[in-house]
C-alpha cells in the first residue's frame, strides 16, 4: 500500500464541476502519474501536484512537482528543506497559471504592469527576503539530505522485511521515494490492539511515532463538517450561487481508502541525521512490538 491516490480512485469522483485533479505524493513516495495524466488529458483537466513532502522524489526519471501543470512544495520546519514556514509553487506555463499565482500571493497587485491595480480579491502571502535567502542556502544540501534518508530507509527495509503484522513501505514503480517519514502498515488481524497498541509500545520506548498519522481526515474537521465559514454565511458551501445544485456533503463512506489507511498506518520519525545505530534501535523496537502484541 502506498497510501496515494490513483487514476482508478480519482475517476469515479470526476463530475462536470471538476476543475482540476490534485494528487499528493504522500510521505515522499510519488503517485503513479502516467495513468493520472492520461485520465486528466481525457477530461481536459489540469493536474496539480502536492509535492510538499517530496523534494527531489522522482517518477520515471522526472522530479515530482514538474510532471503536472502546477507543483507545490512546503517549507514548513519539518520538511527536507525549510524556511520555518511558507512554500514554493511552480507552473508549466506563464499563462494562465504562473501569472495568476504570482498575483494571488501579493494582493493581486500587478507590480511592473503599465497601470497596476488590485485586479481581484487575494491575500498577502509574500515570503520575506530573509526566508528566501534561507531557502536558497539549503538548495545546495537538499540532495545530500534526501540521499541520507534513502540510504537509512534501505537499511530499515532490510531489517523489517518479513516481520509478521508489519508491512514496510511500498515504493511506486519506476520511482524514487525520498522518505519525509517512514511509514509501516500494522495489520490488526495480526497485531493485538492494532496500530494504537503498536504506537503506544513504541512511544514507551522513546520512539515518537504517529499512529493513524492524523487523528481524522480533513472532511471531519469542524470547518468542513459544520461549514463554519465567513461568519454564519456558510459560503461557499451554501448560498444563492448553489441554487439548483446538490448540497455539499462529506461522508466517510465516500472515502474508504482514506479510512483504511488511517486505521492501519504508523508513521515513524525520520531524519537525515540518523545513523545505522539509530535505525537498528527503531527496527529492534518495532520487532519487539510485533512479537509482544502478536
Amino acid at each position: 500500500m502506498t497510501y496515494n491516490v490513483t487514476a482508478e480512485t480519482i475517476e469515479p469522483h470526476i463530475t462536470p464541476r471538476t476543475r482540476a485533479i490534485i494528487v499528493t505524493h504522500l510521505f515522499g513516495n510519488p503517485c503513479d502519474m502516467k495513468p493520472i495524466l492520461e485520465l486528466a488529458a481525457s477530461k481536459s483537466l489540469p493536474v496539480i501536484e502536492d509535492a510538499a513532502q517530496a523534494f527531489w522524489a522522482e517518477y520515471r526519471g522526472q522530479r515530482v512537482g514538474t510532471i503536472g501543470d502546477i507543483g507545490c512544495f512546503s517549507l514548513q520546519q519539518g520538511k527536507h528543506m525549510t524556511s520555518g514556514e511558507g512554500g514554493i509553487v511552480v507552473a508549466r506555463s506563464i499563462e494562465p497559471y504562473s501569472r495568476r499565482m504570482t498575483l494571488f500571493i501579493d494582493k493581486a497587485w500587478g507590480y511592473g504592469d503599465p497601470k497596476p491595480d488590485h485586479y481581484f480579491l487575494a491575500p498577502n502571502y509574500r515570503m520575506t527576503e530573509l526566508q528566501g535567502a534561507v531557502v536558497l542556502g539549503q538548495l545546495g544540501k537538499v540532495e545530500r539530505v534526501v540521499e541520507a534518508r534513502v540510504q537509512m530507509a534501505a537499511i530499515m527495509d532490510r531489517l523489517l522485511e518479513g516481520v509478521p503484522g508489519v508491512q514496510i513501505p511500498k515504493v511506486t514503480a519506476h520511482s524514487k521515494h525520498v522518505y519525509w517519514k517512514y511509514c509501516v502498515r500494522v495489520d490488526p488481524d495480526v497485531i493485538r490492539g492494532g496500530v494504537d497498541a503498536f504506537g503506544r509500545y513504541l512511544a514507551e520506548r522513546g520512539i515518537a511515532c504517529a499512529p493513524r498519522y492524523i487523528q481524522k481526515p480533513a472532511f471531519m474537521c469542524q470547518i468542513l463538517r459544520d461549514q463554519v465559514t465567513f461568519g454564519k454565511s456558510g459560503f461557499p458551501f451554501r448560498g444563492p450561487h448553489r441554487a439548483g445544485l446538490p448540497p455539499v456533503e462529506y461522508r466517510p463512506e465516500d472515502y474508504p481508502g482514506a479510512a483504511k489507511a488511517l486505521a492501519e498506518v504508523c508513521v515513524l520519525p525520520w531524519n537525515e541525521k540518523y545513523s545505522e545505530e539509530d535505525v537498528e534501535y527503531i527496527a529492534g523496537v518495532v520487532k519487539e512490538a510485533a512479537n509482544a502484541l502478536r
